[in-house]
């Protein structure tokens, strides 16, 4: 039985360059280690984050733990024919997912990367399009990297003392980041900003926008010419910054069972 996907703009190359960078300092194996079924299975929670990905590296999505069956299946929605890179083209699951295809699977929950193989159980068009696949036997286990602060070229925009401007964040992390802008001439308030706040909405691809998040002011640098630079600390926690960076590290982690 085959399924054809809606097809999707690709996202910005501004996140793959930043991807790229991230991963050049890759690590994957440093301090992982071996966890039990079980001790998984205690730490899911429906809405992780789910790399797939088959062991040649031909097939790579990310995507949301929505079930498990004990430690027994996992259940995750199938890809679009975005994520697939596949927009021109009908979309055949069954050839996809075939039983007992093997899969290298990464969940990220609780500040933990858990990496290990799996096979393909069964697909189910019932409802929602869903990929069961086996609860692994063997897992490796990674903690995220908590403070790590990623380059990046991330379009945005940004609101300060009701007006509104464009900027480029220049690196993030959990925490904040640095963004990177032109001083308007005549509107010199952002020079003596500091301590402020102000609002940003980062655009991290065409359909995928962080909302406003609040930050404080923590520096501003005058560059060459009109340009600044602010450095930015969030006021709360940001979930759409956390995935984003949770997919960097991801991406880091292609050592672990392949």
């Amino acid at each position: 039985m085959s399924e054809e996907a809606n097809n999707a703009s690709p996202a910005e190359p501004v996140a793959k360059s930043a991807t790229k960078a991230a991963a050049s300092k890759a690590n994957p194996s440093a301090d992982s280690s071996k966890i039990s079924p079980a001790a998984m299975f205690a730490k899911l929670a429906l809405g992780a984050l789910v790399q797939v990905s088959s062991p040649d590296g031909s097939l790579k999505y990310l995507t949301r733990l929505i079930g498990a069956d004990g430690i027994r299946t996992l259940m995750t929605p199938l890809p679009t024919a975005k994520q697939l890179k596949k927009e021109n083209a009908t979309l055949v699951y069954d050839n996809l997912f075939y039983t007992d295809r093997p899969l290298v699977m990464r969940i990220i929950t609780e500040g933990t990367v858990f990496a290990f193989q799996s096979k393909v159980t069964a697909i189910s068009y019932t409802g929602c399009r869903l990929l069961m696949s086996s609860f692994p036997k063997i897992i490796q286990s990674q903690q995220l990297r908590r403070d790590a602060r990623v380059p990046c070229a991330l379009a945005s925009s940004v609101e300060f003392n009701e007006r509104q401007f464009d900027a480029i964040i220049v690196n993030i992390s959990n925490g904040g980041g640095q963004i990177l802008c032109n001083l308007v001439a005549g509107e010199t308030d952002l020079l003596s900003a500091k301590d402020k706040t102000l609002t940003v909405d980062i655009r991290f691809n065409p359909e995928n926008q962080s909302g406003l998040i609040n930050c404080k002011i923590m520096s501003v640098q005058k560059l060459e010419g009109s340009m600044i630079t602010i450095g930015l600390a969030f006021t709360g926690p940001e979930k759409a910054i956390n995935d984003y960076l949770a997919s960097l590290q991801l991406g880091e982690m292609t050592d672990l069972f392949m």
